[in-house]
């Protein structure tokens, strides 16, 4: 493709990508069947209600996808026709924030949603929550958040419902961990604005139950997309030594590891709950955005709490969604080894590349997903999060064809200026 430069060693590939040396135990022909499942099981029915069969999925051209937003308006024909060119679209947290009043944002997006998928019937689309944290803007947190418990010393109804710290610079300690960037993101004024945002004690087990059937379940019984992409899943846990967390017991690592047990028993009720309110027999696939250096297959000793496995254990395969944001293919070593892993295992992937300009050339980034490319696989790339941070690009209109294998080893390679070697 473009400037590649193949040259064919025996049963190996050598490409070159400018400054990357990609060799490539795994070709791509048209003519070839999708990598198995190394248990022999069939995880897969959820994934084809929605996104069809494997073959379909394989066949259905380059799968990119859109994760976009108008902050002050609804999505006119022109933009819903060019959404429709995509195989699976994610609305943004920020559409029609300004319209919404900051309020009531989940309602506002699903019918946008709707309006999209009368459009695409076939398109999979999904609403957008946090997980994270707990915005004012949504209807059913808006009133816990605001609670007087919640910003006491100690004690109180919705106390430790939430994070509670005595580093956050933005406040005077002690309080709840809190983020403002509902507002700051769209440029409003966050004194005038609804737009704070506490963040979830995932250990505490009554806050959970509140998140899935207060504000998760309900939405759940809407008709109009196909599942739900749940923000910054792993966001706070790099923040407990930074801001000295008193409301979890332990050490930073112990309380590490205590919320994310809680995180985990959250993510498998998400799991059964969509499941179980899929309207029409379809159920709803949550797409859980986690950073790959923190919750990934290899994690070290003292780290092994975060090890992806015990998301696979907890939610089993076919049923949820990884998302991977802040992907660029100079730097996309630790991530590409994680995915083929996924790919392996039957784990679904979203690929997020941040563009540094509209125009940029896809070419590597492209090639380093179809490396490690499996079922249901989906790649994006854009300089942001609005509506004109998204460009469709001719490398989306090409066939690439179907692995003839997974990628078997992988080394750093030093040569041609460095890069990955497979």
């Amino acid at each position: 493709a473009g400037s590649c430069s193949p040259a064919l060693l025996g049963s190996e590939a050598m490409v070159w990508f400018g400054p990357l040396c990609l060799m490539a135990l795994r070709l791509t022909q048209s003519s070839t069947s999708a990598t198995p499942h190394p248990d022999g099981d069939d995880p897969i029915p959820a994934l084809e209600r929605i996104f069809g069969s494997r073959e379909a999925y394989w066949s259905d051209g380059f799968p990119s996808g859109w994760f976009g937003s108008n902050m002050l308006a609804r999505e006119n024909s022109t933009q819903v026709a060019e959404i429709g060119k995509y195989k699976i679209a994610n609305l943004g947290w920020q559409h029609e924030i300004w319209p919404s009043n900051f309020s009531h944002l989940a309602r506002t997006q699903v019918a946008q949603l709707q309006a999209i998928k009368k459009a695409h019937p076939k398109l999979p689309v999904f609403l957008y929550l946090p997980a994270a944290f707990a915005p004012c803007v949504y209807s059913a947190l808006d009133p816990i958040v605001k609670d007087p418990s919640v910003h006491k010393q100690s004690g109180g109804k919705y106390h430790d419902w939430f994070l509670q710290s005595t580093g956050q610079q933005e406040r005077p300690s002690p309080g709840p961990l809190f983020t403002r960037g509902f507002c700051t993101d769209v440029k409003a004024n966050v004194s005038e604005q609804n737009c704070y945002a506490a963040y979830w004690n995932y250990a505490n087990p009554e806050a959970r139950q509140y998140l899935l059937h207060a504000l998760i379940e309900p939405l759940s019984l809407e008709r109009g997309f196909d599942g739900v992409f749940f923000d910054t899943v792993d966001y706070t846990l790099e923040q407990f030594p930074q801001f000295n967390i008193t409301n979890i017991a332990g050490d930073p690592g112990q309380q590490c590891e205590t919320f994310w047990s809680g995180m985990l028993e959250w993510q498998s009720q998400l799991v059964q709950m969509l499941a179980e309110k899929g309207v029409g027999g379809r159920a709803l696939l949550p797409m859980l955005s986690v950073v790959h250096d923190k919750v990934n297959f290899f994690q070290a000793d003292e780290n092994a709490y975060l090890n992806e496995g015990r998301m696979v254990e907890k939610m089993g395969i076919g049923n949820w969604i990884r998302y991977y944001e802040f992907v660029r293919g100079e730097n996309a070593y630790q991530v590409l080894e994680n995915m083929r892993v996924e790919a392996e295992m039957g784990i679904p992937v979203v690929m997020h590349v941040y563009m540094n300009s509209t125009d940029e050339d896809l070419t590597t980034h492209i090639a380093l997903f179809l490396i490690v490319r499996g079922d249901y696989f989906f790649f994006m790339a854009s300089t942001g999060w609005f509506d004109d941070d998204w460009r469709w690009s001719q490398a989306y209109d090409k066939e690439y064809g179907r692995p003839l294998a997974p990628p078997r080893s992988f080394v750093p390679s030093t040569e041609g200026g460095g890069g990955i070697g497979w």
